[in-house]
C-alpha cells in the first residue's frame, strides 16, 4: 500500500494536543467535604520574540521589528551557519535516502532507491535526491500515471 501524505490540517491535529498544556486546579475546604476541580487549557504562544540582547545582536536583529524580516533574517542565518559546516557534517545532519525514500517505481517497476537517485547537498534544503540522474541509464516513459512514472 502506497504511503500517503497527510493534510496540512491533519498534521496541526496531529501536534495540538502536544502544544496546548492542560492545568489542574483542585480546591478543598475545611467546613465541607465539597472538593471543587477546575481544568484549565493554555494555548501556546503563537509568536515567540528574541529579546535577550546578545542574541539579538548575535542574530542581527537589532533595531527590526518586522516579524517577516526577523523570519528572514533568521532563514539566512540557518542557511550561513549550514554552509559554514562541511559536507560531512551537513549531510549527517538530514535525511538519508532510507529515510526519505519510502518507496519508489518507476514504468511498472520497483526502482532502486541505492542507484537510482543521486544525492546533492543544498544548504538550504539539506540533502536532496535527483531521479534518472544516469545518462547511461535513463529511465523514460511514453505512458503517463502513477504506474509509469
Amino acid at each position: 500500500k502506497p504511503h500517503c501524505l497527510r493534510t496540512l490540517s491533519e498534521v496541526k491535529q496531529l501536534w495540538a494536543a502536544k502544544l496546548y498544556q492542560s492545568t489542574t486546579t483542585t480546591a478543598t475546604t475545611k467546613e465541607t467535604t465539597t472538593t471543587t476541580t477546575a481544568t484549565t487549557t493554555i494555548a501556546p504562544k503563537q509568536s515567540a520574540r528574541v529579546t535577550e540582547p546578545e542574541t539579538v545582536k548575535a542574530m542581527g536583529f537589532t533595531g527590526m521589528t518586522d516579524g517577516v524580516a526577523m523570519l528572514t533574517r533568521a532563514k539566512e542565518n540557518l542557511i550561513f551557519t549550514m554552509s559554514a559546516l562541511s559536507e560531512v557534517q551537513r549531510i549527517a545532519l538530514s535525511q538519508s535516502k532510507r529515510e526519505f525514500i519510502e518507496m519508489c517505481s518507476f514504468d511498472g517497476k520497483e526502482c532502486n532507491i541505492d542507484t537510482d537517485f543521486k544525492l546533492h547537498v543544498d544548504p538550504a534544503f539539506g540533502n536532496c535526491y535527483t531521479f534518472n540522474w544516469d545518462v547511461n541509464n535513463n529511465h523514460s516513459s511514453s505512458k503517463a500515471g502513477p504506474m509509469y512514472g
